[in-house]
């Protein structure tokens, strides 16, 4: 997890007369708008290729552009006005949330604040990652990918094959026998944002463990990972010194998305894993990465989130796995019991099904940092793995099914645990990623039951949670391009008054099945 460090940040405030800071600024229109405006703004230009690769290639493109050139006017307005009082310093920008990240002098916040084009400003705070748990007991290697049927894919030749993944962590040990040759390799595929580093590291193995678990090798005489034929980059979150910073981790998002910087280059991964959150927001719903996580997915990017580990109590999720737009993981052990310090649901986000799905998280066989080499491991920072080696698996098979199928499939069958049907301990339950392969060759084939239907049969949010993001879903089939409308209506709560409206319509290309607005 990670915890803001509130006591160095007020010391480093009254020592300096600089402030670390993101300002973010007014935006020209949502994230929900985004596909309407970039098809407007392209509507006179050659029709894309039937090929839904293509099509993500070239969106991908146009939605790269647009949110490089919406930041480009109101960040030299900023530099205009810095320039006036003499200040000289470098704005980070940051086009996924429309912001820059700078150290601002104190006396100027004001003045900054009042401009027209900005939204607000917020401290750009220092967090430090918690100690994850290393077991260094004995464990049986391959438990935990025979019991969700990884191996049934592997018979049938599914290992990877095609599919890039990200990790954003602490890191990668590069030399390692089970992960070196998976590497892309290249200047586009690795992301130190503290300019420490300029090639794969760990100094800690938290993301060299992680990585193990989605594609290492056999170099043990185990075979350690889901998807050894898929090939991985890395964002290092974390400093030599196991710390973060908001600025560094919005950084990281958009490098996910644009890894060369070169929005005519398609380079980006197909998943990414993150497991890391933050322990001071417990039952809280801390939006500060909502924006990131709903753009990678407009790109079509699967994003895949540890639940965390602060339970047994109830209400214990956290940010960001709980924000809606996240795979949220929580642990099992050998027994398929829920592991003891395995958050719990519901999502403090809107009220709905956390975690998501389940996976194994204890005792797990894994690559670490040399000499060792290997480790045993336990935590939802590690069955969130397993879910992104699902999923990199299913993409390898249908490289042509949209991330939110396979998101989709992996929900609908999912081994019920626990309660029937969903639940706060489970969520969808037990990832078995035979039975995900199995939906997609031929439940989803058809559009004989098709139907659109709210993820969540009730929404509930905190007073102090900005806004609630709405998921629908189209299930029974999804052949085709799909419209609807949406508006919010009052009932207990007045417009104005208790929330502001929302109106729009929601556009499924063929072969979505989850959107949000």
């Amino acid at each position: 997890g990670l915890t803001a460090d509130v006591d160095k940040l007020a010391a480093q405030i009254k020592h300096t007369s600089t402030i670390p800071v993101i300002v973010k600024f007014k935006k020209e229109y949502n994230i929900n708008d985004f596909r309407d405006i970039i098809n407007k703004k392209h509507q006179y230009e050659p029709a894309l290729g039937k090929s839904q690769s293509r099509q993500k290639k070239i969106f991908r493109k146009r939605l790269l552009n647009g949110l490089k050139e919406q930041l480009a006017k109101p960040k030299a307005t900023l530099v205009r006005k810095l320039h006036t009082h003499g200040v000289k310093t470098r704005l980070k920008s940051l086009w996924t949330i429309n912001a820059v990240a700078l150290e601002l002098p104190a006396d100027l916040v004001p003045e900054i604040a009042a401009m027209a084009e900005v939204e607000g400003i917020t401290i750009d705070m220092r967090l430090s990652m918690n100690e994850n748990r290393v077991e260094g007991l004995s464990t049986d290697p391959l438990w935990n990918l025979i019991n969700i049927r990884t191996d049934q894919l592997w018979q049938q030749g599914v290992t990877g094959e095609g599919v890039t993944v990200a990790i954003m962590d602490s890191g990668v040990e590069l030399n390692h026998p089970d992960l070196i040759g998976k590497w892309r390799g290249g200047a586009n595929s690795w992301f130190d944002p503290y300019q420490q580093h300029e090639q794969p590291t760990d100094t800690v193995g938290h993301g060299t463990q992680a990585l193990g678990i989605i594609l290492g090798g056999d170099e043990s005489g185990y075979q350690i990972g889901m998807a050894p034929e898929a090939k991985w980059i890395a964002a290092k979150i974390f400093d030599n010194a196991n710390e973060s910073t908001l600025s560094a981790i919005h950084e990281s998002f958009q490098w996910i998305l644009d890894p060369d910087g070169d929005p005519l280059t398609d380079d980006a991964p197909d998943l990414v894993n993150n497991s890391w959150g933050f322990s001071t927001t417990i039952n809280q719903c801390f939006q500060e990465f909502s924006e990131d996580i709903q753009l990678l997915r407009e790109a079509g990017i699967g994003v895949v989130f540890s639940a965390g580990n602060f339970g047994p109590s109830d209400e214990s999720s956290i940010s960001p796995a709980n924000d809606p737009g996240a795979v949220s993981v929580g642990s099992v052990d050998q027994s398929n019991e829920i592991d003891l310090l395995s958050s719990r649901g519901p999502g403090a986000c809107d009220g709905g099904v956390f975690p998501k799905l389940v996976a194994p998280g204890s005792l797990i066989f894994t690559a670490d940092l040399l000499p060792n080499a290997y480790n045993i491991v336990s935590g939802t920072s590690f069955s969130a793995p397993h879910v992104t080696g699902a999923m990199t698996l299913l993409k390898s098979a249908f490289p042509d099914v949209s991330l939110s199928q396979i998101e989709t499939a992996l929900y609908d069958s999912a081994v019920d645990l626990g309660e029937t049907g969903t639940d706060d301990n489970y969520g969808y339950g037990m990832l078995d990623v035979a039975a995900a392969y199995a939906l997609l060759e031929n439940a989803y084939a058809s559009n004989d039951n098709s139907r659109i239907e709210f993820s969540e049969s009730l929404y509930s949010v905190d007073e102090d949670t900005q806004k609630l993001i709405v998921t629908v879903r189209r299930s029974g089939g999804s052949k085709g391009e799909v419209r609807v409308e949406y508006t919010t209506i009052e009932d207990e709560a007045k417009q104005g008054r208790d929330y502001s409206i929302s109106k729009g319509t929601l556009q499924f290309h063929e072969g979505e099945t989850l959107r949000s607005f």
